[in-house]
């Protein structure tokens, strides 16, 4: 089924994510003879992927005069999904692991960073089973419930400089959430993010560091 493939620089070259991109950008439809040319593959190959994603969960229609039609998507986490709907980026989301359940996201970034992995990559879990807060405290992080990810980065900073990430990501957060839904989220300083006075989102930032030099950082 649909999942994370290359990229080649910042273009998206993973079929299905193309397939739904185009999809997306087109409500009157696709012809499989233009999905054809901008994957530069075949039609029956175009065929196969239209049946991988309906087999996922995405409702596409397809008929002899507007060509192929997304109608609905899955409410549930893929990384073709989610690289379609991102588009062509320049760091962060440039590829995107989804897991349907892990100890903590952080933990399988901190695998990866040890892996000598680009920084940027995403790390998604339906669930976590030890997911962590601050401070050694857990943090719930039921199947469904909420979007529980990390993100590995490798910022030319001193250690000591790496709290501004935080404030940084809070920040985007908000701008996001506001952007997407309308709903104006608060800042609790650092880490928190509240609506009406209920926690939203926290943000953890865990790095390996040399006295003077950042190995990753870790969102």
């Amino acid at each position: 089924g649909p999942g994370g493939r290359p990229r080649d620089g910042n273009r998206i070259v993973n079929a299905p994510a193309k397939i739904l991109a185009a999809l997306r950008a087109s409500a009157l439809g696709v012809s499989g003879t233009e999905l054809c040319q901008q994957l530069g593959v075949s039609r029956a190959a175009v065929w196969a992927h239209i049946e991988s994603l309906r087999a996922a969960g995405f409702e596409i229609v397809a008929s002899p005069h507007r060509g192929y039609q997304l109608v609905k998507s899955p409410d549930a986490l893929l990384a073709d999904d989610l690289t379609s709907r991102l588009g062509n980026v320049s760091v962060i989301g440039r590829k995107i692991i989804v897991l349907s359940e892990t100890t903590s996201t952080n933990d399988e970034i901190e695998k990866a960073a040890h892996a000598n992995r680009d920084e940027g990559l995403v790390v998604f879990a339906e669930s976590q089973t030890q997911g962590r807060g601050r401070r050694g405290r857990s943090w719930s992080s039921p199947a469904g419930k909420g979007l529980w990810f990390s993100i590995l980065l490798r910022p030319q900073l001193a250690p000591d400089e790496c709290t501004q990430l935080t404030v940084a990501a809070a920040t985007a957060l908000v701008r996001a959430i506001r952007s997407v839904t309308g709903v104006a989220a608060e800042i609790k300083w650092p880490n928190d993010l509240l609506v009406r006075g209920k926690k939203l989102a926290g943000i953890l930032t865990e790095l390996s560091a040399e006295l003077d030099h950042v190995r990753y950082v870790i969102i």
